[in-house]
């Protein structure tokens, strides 16, 4: 379980939404009120970051870290195929 402290919505200082669940409600009447996209999916990108944080914590803790970043070396190469590698846009 993951503690996030306090998580609000604020809005001309007044604290709008409280909480995981009403701040994903707000960030999803948001995006369909405003028709921003946005909104919603920077929140969910540091939702995935943190569940990417948890997940190279519990490889660490299993000490599998240097199989799995030998696995993302060479995977990342291609070298097991042609038709495996994660693909990333760097800007």
């Amino acid at each position: 379980m993951v503690d996030l402290g306090e998580i609000a919505v604020y809005e001309n200082n007044k604290k709008i939404a409280e909480g995981i669940e009403a701040v994903i409600d707000y960030a999803i009447q948001y995006e369909t009120d405003k028709a921003d996209r946005s909104s919603g999916g920077r929140f969910s990108s540091k939702l995935i970051a943190l569940e990417w944080a948890n997940i190279w914590m519990q490889i660490d803790k299993k000490g599998k870290m240097s199989e799995w970043c030998t696995a993302l070396y060479y995977g990342a190469k291609k070298e097991f195929g042609d038709s495996n590698g994660p693909f990333l846009k760097i800007y």
